[in-house]
């Protein structure tokens, strides 16, 4: 049991990072709006905040798989396990923000983009449990 509720903390910390990266994606008309910066600073800086968060929770997952979750096969069980963490995560941010202006709905080709993101993620997540569990053997 215990096991399985550190593959489920681990498995919402997947999910946070995704989460914060689409959402910096769908939101940087409203953000650049609301602070009143012009869309190219906002999605630059975006961009920096999103690339900085991968390298964190790039590194904190390989410490949390490496220490915490012992190298098993079973931590593999996450590259899914993420995803109805993400799906809540994200019906909770929509409706407690709700798109309110057109303005703020993203083009067609962010949302192929947020698709890709989507696929890989769980491939991203693979070579990282893979790294983890080579270094503890």
């Amino acid at each position: 049991m215990n096991y399985f509720l550190k593959l489920n903390f681990s498995s919402i910390l997947y999910a946070v990072l995704i989460f914060i990266n689409i959402e910096l994606i769908f939101n940087i008309y409203r953000i650049s709006r609301i602070i009143e910066l012009d869309v190219a600073i906002a999605r630059n800086i975006g961009i920096v905040v999103m690339l900085i968060s991968v390298i964190v929770f790039s590194f904190v997952y390989y410490l949390l798989n490496r220490r915490y979750l012992k190298g098993s096969k079973l931590n593999y069980y996450g590259t899914v396990l993420w995803i109805p963490y993400f799906v809540i995560m994200f019906i909770l941010f929509n409706k407690i923000f709700p798109i309110s202006d057109h303005v703020d709905k993203l083009n067609p080709i962010g949302r192929i983009v947020i698709y890709l993101g989507v696929l890989l993620y769980p491939i991203y997540l693979a070579i990282v449990i893979a790294l983890s569990r080579k270094s503890t053997v």
